[in-house]
């Protein structure tokens, strides 16, 4: 009865389980001591047989009941703390001293060890083989209950037999592959916990740990609750944290939000315990995750990291971090800060020592405060220098650049690989300065024509020598193009640098005062007859010389590139762009070096996307690249293709059937040939699929073949690790069938075709090789075929005010369509019976596969 009474208290609070587990133990000792001698050398524990018999008797009252009913969760969680509490207390005594409570009560010799046999340790070893049985039990709640009672206990199970280790670990290793979702999760917790005790190296050769086994659950497990589980119970070491890591970029928002609001925020004591590419992964996955409340426990991290080193500042918060080599995570993380922490920009000051002794980090440190300060008076108060103070700061900097580039030269020359590599280290540090630099001096007013003349020309120059790194051509073009006040004068001042760069030999002197002024508007522009065709036949150049003429080559074509990206206007109102494209870029397709030839492609592709014309005779050009050129300049030529098409649209669909079949076809025709390699390129097939999910969803295109073959693509085990490609087509499919009735009648239109394909690549699979199984195929496939399936979305909109009440008559526009929607699945079911009494389809597969997907 007393034990009735205890466990009828434990249900109904966790506060008082401290004071019956006292209790409990009272009662315990004393039947310890009821025992019958049978000898003199032995006695029969009667007293402990009985309390275990009523103990287990309560607890097995619990074992039936389902999850997630609070009395019984309670009495679980009593037995675990009635555990440690009696582990707990032999311990204590131990270490007093005195004769253990259970040697007393049983009255045993004093000459027997009480580590090897005690009622505490009789009593667990009893209660763990009596739970165990539970791990088999057909009832799932009895399976459940069960390894609920061992996660609760294996902490404190004190020193076990080897035996029954042995024999509690491969039972809860079976329990992994459990097909409940919540045992799966009550062992992970147990292996995690019981993890603590294992030495890897007393395993069998092949065996696997533990925390291996916990690693797969993380990594492989379908079930989001399972893996979030064994995220929080997966201890934090050098060996998992790649691991743990791994969820930053998992399909579930609350564990990726785990990972950064629980584990790293309160498990991880220092951001220096992680390496460097970690640091960077955590910030560039944390931040740039597409949910904001990833971002927000994220920005969480950052500052807590920030106020560990808070001693000194931003500076040392900078070092975490590879300023030259990855600013932009750099930069993140300090916006950030400074968004959960706006009052941190009021402590800024600049000297004019700031500026002369800049550093990677207090070069991005000015960068993220103007990037957070500009036109506000907190970047006045803070002592901003002058446009052009700024100028004569970037030409320091570009001064310092081309020593360094001379002495790397030279050191080059001499051999000397330990002068070479210390110089690139200190040309990179000042690139990374000088990146920072230009992209505030992009913010600037310009007002003052002084500065404006200085850093024009301090630009003009940098652009102008072949040596400068290619990761300055970019802000440089942001600053050129917030200086001067129009397109067209940007784009002739780039042609410009561009004709000086491929005839630096033939280049005249110009006076300084008249070169800086060419952008303004009200004043004469200088025009010099000038060609971009070289004087000198490169058939008669050394080989040196033509090696050296394409690296030019390269740099013009990128820095054109980067002009027209640049571009708004149309190719006519630039006549400047015809020199380029007739003496740069169309020379540049006809080469062989392949850079050169991707480089113009893009170009070519850029000028087309501002010129009607131009697109309309070029696309059959991009075509034939497209069929034979390598893969990397297919990349860019499909881009541009699917680029032309969406930009003139009109001008290649909807002018007759005849051509929009062709080029239907064609554009087919290249996934096919993609999907047939034994190697497909992933790039490309994620290009293809982005484009044709772009013409389906803008109903560019309406023919069915092009859904499915997005379809077969998406089950395709040519694109199972291919993640851009499966993330791109699980939203386009729910997207489509949601964006207008008639869609789902195309999808319904396909889905014998559909299923007979894919069940045709099942069946021709390679050992080795994994798809999306048909029946799950057929499930997907009824699921966005279902009438009912995306309504809500319409509710939303009707909803909303009175203007969504336009859209959502834009949806049901006519009443034909829901007419055709209504009966999709009853056309589905009719087509499956239709084709199930057709003579090719005798086999029983058929009949097994539609029963899985209709049950």
């Amino acid at each position: 009865m007393a034990l009735a009474a205890i466990f009828n208290q434990t249900q109904t609070s966790l506060a008082n389980h401290k004071k019956n587990c006292v209790n409990l133990y009272k009662i315990h000792v004393e039947a310890a001591g009821q025992v019958e001698s049978n000898s003199k050398v032995t006695v029969k524990l009667v007293g402990e047989e009985a309390f275990a018999r009523s103990f287990l008797d309560m607890v097995s009252r619990a074992l039936v009941v389902k999850k997630g009913v609070a009395s019984a969760d309670r009495i679980v969680k009593f037995v675990g703390a009635y555990v440690k509490f009696i582990n707990e207390k032999v311990r204590m005594e131990k270490a007093d001293g005195s004769i253990s409570a259970g040697k007393r009560a049983a009255q045993m010799p004093p000459e027997v060890d009480e580590d090897e046999d005690t009622f505490v340790s009789r009593f667990v070893t009893r209660i763990l083989k009596w739970v165990m049985q539970g791990f088999l039990a057909k009832d799932k709640n009895v399976r459940y209950r069960s390894l609920f009672i061992v996660s609760e206990m294996v902490l404190w199970l004190g020193e076990l037999d080897m035996d029954l280790y042995e024999e509690l670990r491969e039972n809860l290793i079976q329990r992994l592959c459990d097909k409940e979702t919540a045992i799966r999760a009550q062992c992970v917790i147990a292996l995690a916990r019981l993890s603590a005790t294992e030495d890897p190296s007393e395993l069998e050769a092949g065996e696997k740990s533990i925390l291996e086994l916990l690693t797969e659950s993380l990594l492989y497990d379908a079930e989001k609750e399972v893996r979030r589980t064994a995220l929080i119970h997966i201890p934090l070491t050098l060996t998992t944290i790649d691991v743990l890591l791994s969820c930053s970029r998992d399909v579930d928002l609350f564990t990726r939000k785990l990972l950064y609001s629980t584990i790293l925020f309160s498990k991880l004591d220092n951001p220096r315990s992680l390496t460097l590419v970690q640091r960077e992964k955590v910030i560039k996955d944390g931040l740039g995750d597409r949910e904001s409340t990833v971002r927000a426990s994220a920005s969480k991290l950052i500052m807590k990291w920030f106020n560990m080193l808070l001693d000194d500042a931003l500076i040392r918060f900078l070092e975490l971090f590879d300023v030259v080599g990855s600013e932009q995570i750099a930069l993140d993380a300090l916006n950030a800060i400074f968004v959960l922490k706006p009052e941190y920009l009021d402590i800024f000051t600049f000297s004019d020592e700031y500026w002369t002794e800049l550093t990677p980090e207090s070069a991005l440190l000015a960068h993220a405060f103007v990037i957070n300060s500009l036109g506000t008076a907190r970047a006045e108060e803070a002592g901003l220098p002058v446009v052009t103070a700024f100028a004569f700061h970037i030409q320091s900097l570009y001064n310092k650049l081309l020593d360094k580039l001379n002495i790397a030269e030279t050191a080059e020359e001499a051999e000397l690989e330990d002068e070479v590599t210390e110089s690139l280290e200190d040309l990179h540090k000042i690139a990374s300065i000088l990146s920072s630099i230009l992209s505030i001096a992009a913010g600037l007013d310009y007002g003052d024509e002084i500065g404006r003349r200085k850093t024009v020309s301090v630009i003009k120059d940098m652009l102008t020598h072949p040596g400068l790194p290619l990761d300055l051509i970019d802000p440089c073009m942001e600053v050129m193009r917030a200086m001067l006040p129009s397109e067209r004068d940007f784009i002739r001042v780039m042609v410009e640098i561009v004709i000086d760069l491929r005839d630096e030999d033939e280049e005249e002197p110009v006076d300084a005062e008249i070169s800086a002024s060419f952008s303004d508007a009200s004043q004469p522009t200088l025009r010099r007859e000038r060609s971009f065709k070289r004087l000198g036949n490169r058939e008669e150049m050394s080989q040196e010389a033509r090696e050296a003429a394409d690296l030019i080559d390269i740099r013009c074509l990128m820095l054109c590139n980067a002009v027209l990206e640049r571009v708004n206007g149309s190719f006519e109102d630039n006549s400047t762009l015809q020199g380029i494209l007739d003496d740069l870029i169309i020379p540049s397709v006809q080469r062989r070096e392949f850079i050169l030839r991707e480089k113009a492609l893009t170009g070519l592709g850029l000028c087309s996307l501002i010129a009607k014309k131009m697109a309309l005779g070029s696309f059959q050009l991009f075509s034939n690249e497209c069929l034979r050129a390598p893969d990397p300049i297919r990349v860019t030529v499909l881009r541009v293709i699917f680029d032309l098409i969406l930009m003139y649209e009109t001008e290649f669909f909807g002018k007759s059937e005849e051509m929009d079949s062709r080029l239907t076809t064609f554009l087919l025709s290249i996934m096919e040939a993609e999907l047939g390699k034994n190697e497909p390129s992933p790039e490309i097939l994620a290009i293809l699929c982005i484009g044709f999910s772009k013409f389906l969803l803008l109903g560019v295109v309406d023919d069915p073949k092009m859904l499915l073959c997005l379809l077969v693509a998406y089950v395709s085990p040519d694109t199972v690790g291919n993640q851009e490609v499966r993330q791109c087509l699980s939203f386009f499919f729910m997207r489509y069938s949601t964006a207008h009735p008639r869609n789902k009648t195309r999808l319904q239109s396909i889905f014998i075709s559909a299923f007979d394909m894919i069940l045709r690549m099942n069946e021709s699979l390679d050992d080795g090789q994994t798809m999306v199984a048909p029946e799950k195929m057929g499930e997907m496939l009824l699921s966005w075929t279902d009438p009912q399936f995306g309504l809500e979305y319409v509710v939303q909109f009707l909803c909303l005010s009175d203007e969504s009440l336009v859209l959502a008559d834009a949806y049901f526009d006519r009443a034909e369509h829901l007419n055709s929607i209504k009966d999709t699945h009853a056309n589905v079911v009719i087509n499956i019976l239709l084709e199930l009494y057709s003579s090719e389809r005798s086999g029983e597969k058929y009949l097994d596969i539609w029963a899985i997907i209709f049950c």
